[in-house]
C-alpha cells in the first residue's frame, strides 16, 4: 500500500500544482453512485480520504440508471455508478462508460463468467462485484425436500394441499426475469453468441425446449397449481401466509423472510424436460463514466482500495448481496447454504446479454408470457411472434 500511496501523492501533487495555477478550481473529488451496501462504500470512501486527501461522495439517488444516462450525456453526472451488467452494453455503445484494463492478478481473483458478463466485444467496462441469481425458496415448515424437477411440482402440488391445505409453489411467472430459466433450460438463447459478439438478428426464443417450457407452465395454470393473473406482490402475499410453500425469487428477498421470521430455505431451480434451468445472472457491478474528470483517482479508488479482498468482505457484509464474484470470498462462504444455493444457480445459469438490444427482448417476452398464460394465443404462435418482435 505503500507503493500505491506514494504513487498517488505523485498524481495528487501534480494536480495540486495545476489547481494552485488556476483560478476558482475545485479540488479534485471523486462521486459514486450505488444502490447497495451504501454504509460501507461510505466507509471504504472514508479510508480512500483518509490516505489520500480526495473527497469521496456516497449517493443514493432516486432512478441511478434514468439519471445517469442523462447527466453522462451531458458530460456531467458520478465518476462511478454499481450497477448490474445488463446495461454495460447499452452505455458502450453511447460512449458513456469508459473501458477498463484490470491487471491479471485483478482478473484473476473473481469467476469468469463475471468478466466475460461485463465485457463487450472483448473490452472490458465494469469490475465484477457481486453475483445475483434467482433460486427456488421454500419455507421448511411445509417442505422438507425440494423437488428436483418442475415435473414433479403436480404431484407435490396435490400432497400439500393434503397435508397442509398449501399449494406447492409460485412465482411471478408473466415476468420474464423469473420465467426464463424454464424456457432457457434445453437450448432456448436470447441472442446467439460467436467471437464475444451477439447477433442480435438471431434469437432462439421460440426453440423447441422454450415451446416445451411455455407449455409446462400453461398446464400448471390449466390444473390450478397456480392461480391465473398472479404477479409478485400475490406470490409475496401467499408465501408469507404459508399458503405457498415454494417460490422463485432471489437474494433480496432474504431480509423480508427474515423479518417475518420464515424458517426457509434456498435451493438451485428444479430442472425442466431433464435439463437444468438457466437463471439469468446479474453481475453487480462497477463502471467509470468517460465524462470523469480524474481518471487516474478513480483507477487507484477501484482498483487498490474497492477491489480488495478486506472491502470486498466489507460489501458482502451488508447483506445487500447474494454472493461474491471473489473466488477467496466464495471459499470462505462454502458453509452458508443460501450462498451456496446462489452461486449453483449462477454456474448452471448464464450472463444476461448486456447487447444494446435487449430491450427488444424483454418488450415481446412480457406481452408473449402474458398471451399465454390467459390463453389469447397458442404457446406456438406466440412465441414465434416473438422471434419475429426480437429480430426486426
Amino acid at each position: 500500500m505503500i507503493t500505491r500511496i506514494s504513487s498517488l501523492a505523485a498524481t495528487l501533487l501534480v494536480l495540486g500544482i495545476a489547481c494552485a495555477k488556476a483560478d476558482q478550481v475545485d479540488a479534485p473529488s471523486i462521486t459514486i453512485w450505488t444502490g447497495k451496501s451504501h454504509a460501507q462504500m461510505q466507509q471504504i470512501a472514508q479510508d480512500f480520504t483518509t490516505d489520500t486527501g480526495v473527497s469521496v461522495e456516497v449517493k443514493r439517488p432516486v432512478d441511478i440508471t434514468g439519471n445517469f444516462e442523462i447527466q453522462a450525456r451531458n458530460g456531467e453526472g458520478p465518476d462511478v455508478i454499481f450497477w448490474p451488467h445488463d446495461r454495460i452494453g447499452d452505455w458502450a455503445k453511447a460512449g458513456l462508460i469508459s473501458e477498463l484494463k484490470p491487471s491479471e492478478s485483478l482478473k484473476a481473483s473473481a469467476v469468469d463468467y463475471a468478466w466475460d458478463a461485463v465485457s463487450v466485444e472483448g473490452k472490458t467496462y465494469g469490475y465484477p462485484i457481486g453475483i445475483e441469481a434467482i433460486s427456488l425458496i421454500y419455507n421448511k415448515a411445509l417442505i422438507s425436500q425440494v423437488p428436483t424437477s418442475f415435473e414433479e411440482i403436480f404431484q407435490l402440488d396435490q400432497q400439500l394441499q393434503e397435508q397442509h391445505k398449501a399449494k406447492a409453489i409460485l412465482w411471478d411467472y408473466n415476468n420474464t426475469y423469473y420465467t426464463w430459466p424454464l424456457l432457457a433450460a434445453d437450448g432456448a438463447y436470447v441472442f446467439a453468441k460467436q467471437n464475444q459478439r451477439y447477433n442480435v438478428k438471431d434469437t432462439g426464443v421460440n426453440h423447441p425446449s422454450a415451446m416445451y417450457a411455455a407449455n409446462l407452465l400453461k398446464r400448471m395454470l390449466d390444473e390450478q397449481v397456480m392461480p391465473r393473473n398472479a404477479d409478485y406482490s400475490i406470490m409475496d402475499v401467499q408465501f408469507i401466509k404459508g399458503e405457498v410453500a415454494m417460490v422463485i425469487n432471489g437474494p433480496w428477498y432474504w431480509d423480508e423472510l427474515n423479518s417475518v421470521g420464515m424458517d426457509f430455505g434456498v435451493a438451485p431451480l428444479p430442472s425442466v424436460n431433464g435439463k437444468p434451468a438457466k437463471a439469468f445472472v446479474g453481475i453487480w457491478s462497477a463502471v467509470v463514466n468517460s465524462a470523469t474528470k480524474h481518471p487516474a483517482l478513480v483507477d487507484e479508488f477501484l482498483n487498490y482500495y474497492l477491489m480488495t479482498v478486506e472491502n470486498q468482505r466489507l460489501l458482502f457484509s451488508s447483506g445487500d448481496i447474494g454472493a461474491m464474484a471473489n473466488l477467496e470470498l466464495e471459499k470462505e462462504l462454502a458453509n452458508d447454504p443460501k450462498v451456496q444455493a446462489v452461486y449453483a444457480s449462477a454456474a448452471q445459469g448464464e450472463p444476461m446479454p448486456n447487447a444494446a438490444a435487449m430491450g427488444k427482448f424483454w418488450a415481446a417476452m412480457a406481452t408473449t408470457l402474458t398471451n399465454i398464460t390467459t390463453g389469447r394465443q397458442p404457446v406456438e404462435k406466440a412465441l414465434n411472434a416473438a422471434a419475429k418482435r426480437i429480430t426486426r
